[in-house]
């Protein structure tokens, strides 16, 4: 049998990645424009279409490199969905649902790549064997859609975690904590240059572990 290990290893984790960021990213649109902001269909965003939403360097190049250079976890991120609160009926609320409806996605796009692999196994089927293509893309989209509902729902502004606390707080407080968006991306990269994101991204590691051992356990239980 052929060695894919590297080739679907980049490839297809590369690919998995795009299909996920554009629906973390297009479910942003899809709740925005639900909830009365006509601005993402303005801008044309409200679209499965991966070419309005991925950034050539967020969601391609770093990911890439993180691929090559072996890391332990494969993150990415498209274009910002643009949103104007005051169209929304309850803008704080609203605002902390389409936030919300991205990591939600990425939830649901893992629970379906579980689902997939727990029923190729069950069919007994060789496209799951070890190293196969199927095995890597499932593997791969189940790890991706964990990591990156996980990652987003960090409380740190811009990221999408940072809406629901902001939807928690009180009015004064709650403008304060949105113009912490200018230097919320600062923050992460500072983070992730020191090593301390991986230290946060540690619950998603023991999650990516025990979901592992979850739906093992029911495949060949």
């Amino acid at each position: 049998m052929p060695d894919f290990t590297v080739n679907t290893t980049t490839v297809g984790g590369l690919l998995v990645l795009i299909v996920s960021i554009t629906l973390h990213e297009s479910a942003h649109a899809y709740a925005a424009h639900w909830l009365g902001d006509p601005t993402p269909g303005e801008r044309g965003r409200v679209t499965l279409n991966p070419l309005k939403h991925l950034d050539p360097i967020l969601s391609v190049l770093a990911p890439a490199l993180l691929l090559f250079t072996q890391s332990s976890f494969l993150i990415g991120a498209g274009r910002p969905v643009p949103v104007r609160i005051q169209n929304m009926r309850s803008p704080a609320r609203d605002f902390a649902l389409v936030a919300l409806a991205g990591p939600a996605s990425n939830i649901l796009l893992g629970l379906l790549f579980t689902a997939g692999y727990v029923l190729l196994q069950r069919g007994a089927t060789p496209l799951v064997e070890d190293g196969t293509v199927t095995s890597v893309l499932l593997g791969w989209g189940i790890k991706i859609n964990l990591f990156l509902a996980l990652f987003n729902l960090i409380p740190l502004p811009p990221l999408d975690g940072s809406r629901l606390v902001a939807y928690l707080l009180p009015g004064p407080l709650r403008r304060a904590w949105y113009r912490l968006d200018g230097i919320g991306i600062f923050i992460l990269i500072a983070l992730l240059l020191s090593g301390a994101l991986r230290w946060i991204m540690q619950p998603a590691l023991h999650a990516w572990r025990w979901w592992s051992d979850l739906f093992i356990a029911w495949t060949f239980g």
